[in-house]
């Protein structure tokens, strides 16, 4: 049976696919990418991690074609605008992946390969013309803040947005940065005891606070995106406490009643 492998590199994961060449997905793996390793050492991973997968899916499978997708402008001999992955603008991947498995190799940015797959198969299939908007982590980070921020919300949740947004914005963020998310943790535990906590934010603040601590030992582990997960997740809270105090400063409308027929007489 012929079979496509897709990769796709990004600042916090590597995701691994087979597919058949009637789009069934096959088997995938996700990878931490593990940026301060390196490029070269990145693209390693990948690879062996690919070989492992199509062994894996059976003898019977043909390698047929990769298509890969990467953060960043991707040229012949190297990868321009992706600094979440330092030497990354070194690597030929193209060339290194096709000497890996010698078959046909495509790559572009993962942009591209998002808006392409959304035309042709996905909901913008069809539509002539079409807009394609990705968000990557960095701009949402940054659209949330500035929207907090001009809306003039109270201290504590302003500095929580901004303190749980850098750690997600940042193309490089290594473990002691996450004291940014622990200290945005406090935040918000302070604007709780000011404005009330919402169902389950009280669980959920000490899972995100528990779990940048297990990352040291646990997040080794190929499937286990431990610390994106507590950085997003933080974010995520403090959006939702944004949300809540604006609700709770929306004015409420007072209806007055009417006067009696009686009372006016």
């Amino acid at each position: 049976m012929d079979v496509v492998l897709g990769m796709d590199f990004g600042g916090t994961k590597i995701a691994l696919a087979i597919c058949g060449l009637d789009g069934r997905c096959l088997a995938q793996q996700v990878l931490v990418t593990n940026p301060d390793t390196g490029g070269d050492a990145v693209l390693e991973r990948g690879i062996s991690a690919s070989r492992a997968l199509l062994a894996l899916s059976g003898d019977h499978h043909d390698l047929v074609s990769v298509g890969v997708s990467t953060i960043g402008i991707p040229r012949e001999d190297r990868v321009e605008l992706a600094p979440a992955i330092p030497g990354w603008e070194h690597v030929g991947l193209a060339r290194t992946v096709t000497t890996a498995f010698g078959v046909p190799v495509r790559v572009v940015t993962d942009v591209k390969a998002a808006a392409t797959a959304e035309a042709r198969w996905g909901s913008l299939s069809g539509s002539d013309p079409a807009i394609y908007l990705n968000l990557g982590t960095g701009l949402a980070a940054a659209i949330l803040v500035g929207i907090v921020w001009r809306r003039g919300l109270s201290l504590p949740v302003r500095a929580a947005v901004l303190l749980a947004a850098i750690p997600v914005a940042t193309p490089i963020v290594m473990f002691y940065d996450l004291m940014l998310t622990g200290v945005a943790i406090a935040w918000l535990v302070q604007a709780g005891r000011t404005s009330g906590f919402a169902p389950w934010t009280r669980t959920l603040l000490a899972v995100a606070f528990v779990l940048p601590l297990l990352s040291g030992n646990l997040g080794g582990v190929d499937q286990w995106l431990i610390a994106p997960a507590a950085a997003t997740l933080v974010v995520v809270l403090a959006a939702c406490a944004a949300w809540r105090e604006c609700k709770l400063r929306r004015p409420v409308a007072l209806v007055m009643p009417s006067p009696s027929p009686a009372s006016v007489a």
